[in-house]
């Protein structure tokens, strides 16, 4: 098992981060430096505090550099991989960061008694939970299947009538229940065998060994929102990560 913190957070200096990496990852800054924060304000519409958030956020994750007299740098090697762990992209974004047009398939909704496992992790007294299941494809082939985990404290049964093959199911939750924003994931990372059920969904042949996401998104209070379990095609989609090293030896 490997332990990761991916961000999941959907403020506004997130949505400028986000929008920042897919005009570097398509060509947008030829010239391989960023503008200005006045520049980048003005071209969003947003605050130099939340451009200051986002360009901070863009160097922890190693997309630039910012050198004093050269400006906000591209790290055209970084900014060139797919599948980061840390960045938590929605599904869809995944699939096209690989160059398949996404859709959404199988969505579905169910009410079911919570089980000891997410009750514990999602720190709740209820006695059930929503469970929903999503198939998403890329280029009409099966891709990544995710069944996310609700208490009914922030939900209610209304959500059984909510059609669920959409890319964005946290934007309708957040539109029709208020549902809180999700600040981070705990992530573990863990082998897994396809049995029949998710053989048939993501068109494997079962006992294909693949990754298992367990995704528990918190909200900005800290308290746990969700629980999501992630299971990747092992031919289609491949992770990488950045790491930082030091390789200085002490005297």
């Amino acid at each position: 098992m490997v332990g990761v913190k991916r961000i999941r957070r959907n403020s506004a200096s997130d949505q400028v981060r986000r929008e920042l990496i897919r005009r570097i990852k398509g060509g947008g800054f030829p010239e391989g430096v960023l503008p200005s924060e006045d520049g980048i304000a003005s071209l969003f519409g947003v605050s130099r505090i939340t451009v200051r958030d986002a360009l901070a956020n863009l160097e922890n994750l190693g997309y630039i550099s910012r050198i004093q007299g050269r400006g906000t740098i591209i790290n055209q090697t970084i900014s060139s991989l797919c599948g980061r762990v840390s960045e938590g992209q929605p599904f869809s974004e995944l699939i096209r960061s690989y160059g398949f047009s996404p859709s959404v398939e199988n969505g579905k909704v169910e009410k079911r008694p919570i089980t000891p496992q997410i009750k514990e992790a999602l720190q709740t007294e209820a006695t059930e939970m929503y469970r929903v299941e999503k198939l998403f494809l890329g280029d009409g082939v099966p891709m990544v299947f995710g069944v996310n985990h609700f208490s009914t404290d922030y939900l209610d049964d209304s959500i059984l009538n909510c059609p669920m093959d959409e890319t964005l199911i946290f934007s309708l939750l957040q539109e029709k229940f208020g549902f809180p924003d999700i600040a981070y994931d705990i992530l573990e990372i863990n082998p897994w065998t396809a049995d029949e059920y998710l053989a048939g969904q993501l068109q494997i042949p079962a006992g294909t060994a693949l990754l298992m996401f367990r995704a528990v998104s918190m909200g900005r209070d800290e308290r746990p929102l969700l629980v999501n379990y992630e299971f990747y095609h092992p031919q289609k989609i491949h992770f990488r990560e950045v790491r930082n090293v030091d390789y200085q030896m002490n005297p």
